[in-house]
């Protein structure tokens, strides 16, 4: 036994030998991110948007942003029903199992096998024949030598695929939340045109009514009922567009949440979003918070890996087995010091010649690493875009709110003042008031649409800056 590990500890020195001294040359190379046009990062937000302030509302856990109760009632439903949410999951679950495999891969492998067998050997020359019998345990063993850090770049790989896959479910869920958000908001606007609507359907039909009396008494024309009758039904019309949006509206908040189409319970418009300030931080957080920048990257990272991998598949590797154990031709011997049996095998394959598959694995991976470079500064350019564009419409939406409140208040007096007019004067018709009329309704709807221009635009931001998963 001691001529065993004798050889065994000259075999493990041999081994550690060749692993170790051309593991010194470097095959293998790190990942660094691309750099980008001058000043790219820094000047991804407009003028008017930048700031030097830190603080970004996509910090803000979506409980913090949304306080309405029921809002996030749907939420968390949609958090825990979402279809695409669970796809993500499962995406996590496959890429987790192939990480944890290409760790162990860098370990050897073990197996034992047991074996009996019974072989008849005839001698034709003098006719006997002969009955050997052959029973074995060992156990095998076999590791490749990770000289040139390719099952170790392959662990790194699948590592990214792990990240690039939580990074989704990220990017699920800020687009879960978000959606959630909009529809519900979106709703409440519908509901509030909807309300304004169903009051102007009522004044309507007593514009109906006093334009038939006046008719009937000659101080009207048969225009100014036709008129009137018109603009009843142009309100009924909106009455039922407006339902038709609802309920595809609901249709739509039920698809998010997982759930078949009903009726979703909500508050009124007047509890909307209040935010006081709009804080979105710097352009290179969009690398920390934004799950599709960070999965974008997290792709090109496993390509750099592949690279590495392809280049290893030129070098030789390296691979060490051996079995040990009894092998005995008769089974009440096997396990006896006599039959204890062991071997020892190290070999060094060189590949020459592939037919052009490692150039090939090596030039696909490169060009892989050359697409996914361009499409991680695109992601982020496209992040930028959506920043830029969500602060923008939340501006002109305070500026058209600001507006339209003034029309709104001369519309309102336009209204007013037509019918006192009219009373007093021939030279005002009622169809002047049913126009007056018609354009404060026009002027009421748009203002909810300014309003919800505004709360959208909040979301939108949230969303663009990668809010909402966490």
């Amino acid at each position: 036994m001691n001529s065993i590990r004798r050889i065994l500890y000259i075999g493990l020195c041999e081994i550690l030998t060749l692993t170790l001294i051309p593991s010194c040359m470097v095959v293998r190379k790190e990942y660094h991110r691309p750099q980008f046009a001058e000043n790219t990062l820094d000047s991804l937000y407009r003028k008017q948007n930048q700031g030097s302030d830190t603080t970004s509302i996509a910090a803000l856990p979506w409980r913090m942003l949304f306080k309405d109760a029921q809002l996030q009632l749907l939420i968390e439903k949609g958090m825990e029903n979402n279809n695409d949410l669970k796809v993500a999951e499962a995406r996590i679950k496959s890429a987790k199992a192939a990480f944890s495999q290409s760790k162990k891969a860098l370990l050897p492998s073990l197996t034992y096998i047991l074996s009996a067998s019974r072989e008849k050997i005839s001698d034709s020359e003098n006719g006997s024949s002969t009955i050997t019998n052959s029973f074995s345990a060992l156990g095998e063993a076999s590791w490749e030598a990770d000289i040139w850090g390719k099952l170790s770049s392959t662990k790194k790989a699948d590592y990214y695929l792990l990240k690039k896959s939580e990074g989704y479910k990220k990017e699920v869920q800020t687009e879960v939340v978000a959606s959630i958000a909009e529809y519900y908001y979106t709703l409440m606007a519908y509901d509030k045109q909807l309300d304004i609507t169903n009051r102007t359907i009522i004044n309507r039909e007593q514009d109906v009514k006093m334009t038939k009396a006046l008719f009937e008494f000659s101080t009207g024309t048969s225009s100014d009922v036709s008129q009137s009758i018109a603009n009843l039904h142009s309100a009924k019309l909106t009455k039922v567009s407006l339902e038709q949006s609802i309920e595809e509206a609901e249709n739509a908040l039920c698809t998010v949440l997982g759930i078949p189409a009903k009726k979703i319970h909500r508050n009124n418009f007047s509890n909307d979003l209040e935010i006081p300030s709009i804080q979105i931080g710097l352009p290179i957080q969009l690398l920390a918070n934004r799950p599709d920048v960070e999965e974008a990257e997290n792709n090109l990272r496993y390509y750099t890996e592949m690279v590495n991998v392809a280049r290893a598949y030129f070098y030789p590797s390296l691979s060490i087995s051996g079995d040990i154990g009894w092998e005995s031709s008769k089974l009440k011997k096997l396990i006896d010091p006599a039959s204890f049996v062991w071997s020892l095998l190290g070999s060094l394959t060189q590949p020459i010649f592939q037919q052009g598959e490692n150039k090939q694995r090596l030039e696909e991976a490169k060009a892989n690493v050359d697409e996914y470079t361009a499409t991680f500064k695109q992601t982020l350019l496209d992040a930028a875009q959506e920043v830029n564009d969500n602060m923008i419409q939340y501006k002109k939406g305070k500026e058209l709110e600001s507006e339209r409140m003034i029309q709104i208040q001369n519309l309102e007096k336009a209204v007013d003042d037509t019918k006192f007019i009219m009373g007093k004067s021939s030279s005002v018709n009622y169809v002047d008031v049913l126009t007056a009329e018609k354009s404060l309704l026009n002027a009421e709807l748009s203002a909810i649409d300014d309003k919800l221009q505004q709360t959208n635009a909040i979301i939108g931001v949230y969303r663009s800056l990668g809010g909402g998963w966490k």
